[in-house]
């Protein structure tokens, strides 16, 4: 899931143009494995948490399973967003809230990127 979605943005100009402005760093957690995803000026990257040298902002954090739902090309009622699996008490964030909000939608893009395949492409 993480290696499409970083391929995936990576290969988006709409996306990379819209991050040109954003240096971020956030842990994404999904079961057992946990990612530092890196948004330097629109290039995004990821590697394991465990071997980072800095720290993330802020961590969203779900079971496996739930990342899977979300990474189905139509995901089940509840699972379409962050903020539903959040309200739904699936996903829990930790760290810095403002600075997930402030970049809420271009996180929000990033994620939709894991998504197995592209709806109506």
């Amino acid at each position: 899931m993480i290696k499409r979605m970083v391929e995936r943005a990576n290969s988006d100009e709409f996306l990379k143009q819209r991050g040109r402005f954003i240096n971020l760093s956030f842990a994404l957690v999904s079961g057992e494995e946990d990612w530092l995803v890196t948004v330097d000026g629109g290039r995004v990257s990821a590697k394991a948490l465990s071997g980072a040298s800095q720290a993330p902002a802020f961590t969203l954090r779900a079971a496996r399973s739930v990342w899977e739902d979300f990474a189905k090309p139509v995901p089940p009622p509840g699972t379409h967003d962050i903020l539903a699996l959040f309200e739904g008490e699936r996903l829990q964030i930790d760290g810095d809230a403002l600075i997930l909000f402030r970049n809420l939608l271009y996180v929000k893009l990033l994620l939709e990127k894991a998504r197995q395949s592209e709806v109506n492409a």
